[in-house]
């Protein structure tokens, strides 16, 4: 026989246990979430009272123990229905099969709305790092593209005759340009050898511009 305290107790227990749902269903869900936190660790709380608390906290939105409250619900309904298998009721029984087999249904969809909720982050975070790694690998292929396209340079960077565009019409000016550079200096040339290379001069100046040349010419020093 119970003592007077003890019912007091769990008569206590029990109007807070209802109170948390009233409020629940009325809408005040996140006063019932704080309530049903601080009844569900009382000592002296039913195995019904207990498995109910851990059944309304699987659906706190912000709960990160979701799945452990849902768990505890399938651990005390079966712990219950073998508990009084034999003392039960066919009705009695059928109740509690009933629970058991709805907290295991719950179980399930906690743990599938989980997963969904965890594939989307990874999404979510996936999208983040493209969009973040986009404009870097967007420069490095711009980069690649651009030393592809880039024409390689002269083996020779003395050879001034390979750089200059010269046509073929000009070509025996441009071998007597690279002769010229590998020539040493003649003091001793008459003034007749001098007019006579002349024209040879002007076919150089009329193939490639003075300033593509960077020769200094006396009409600069004038204007």
């Amino acid at each position: 026989m119970a003592t007077p305290d003890v019912d007091d107790l769990n008569k206590n227990l029990t109007n807070r246990y209802n109170q948390i749902w009233d409020l629940y269903f009325s809408g005040k869900r996140s006063v019932a979430f704080t309530m049903a936190e601080d009844l569900v660790r009382e000592p002296g709380l039913c195995a019904n009272h207990e498995a109910g608390m851990h059944q309304l906290l699987t659906c706190h939105p912000f709960n990160d123990d979701t799945i452990m409250h849902a768990q505890e619900v399938v651990r005390i309904d079966s712990e219950i229905v073998q508990k009084y298998h034999d003392t039960a009721t066919m009705h009695e029984q059928a109740f509690k099969q009933t629970k058991l087999r709805f907290a295991k249904e719950h179980l399930q969809l906690v743990l599938e709305k989980k997963r969904k909720f965890d594939e989307n982050i990874a999404f979510w975070i996936s999208a983040e790092f493209v969009k973040v790694d986009a404009p870097d690998a967007q420069i490095e292929l711009a980069e690649r593209d651009e030393q592809a396209e880039r024409p390689a340079a002269p083996e020779d960077d003395n050879n001034l005759g390979d750089m200059l565009p010269l046509s073929s019409s000009t070509a025996a000016d441009g071998e007597l340009l690279r002769s010229s550079l590998n020539a040493p200096p003649d003091t001793t040339r008459r003034t007749d050898e001098t007019s006579q290379d002349q024209p040879q001069s002007t076919a150089r100046v009329d193939a490639v511009s003075p300033r593509d040349l960077h020769i200094h010419t006396p009409d600069e020093e004038e204007l």
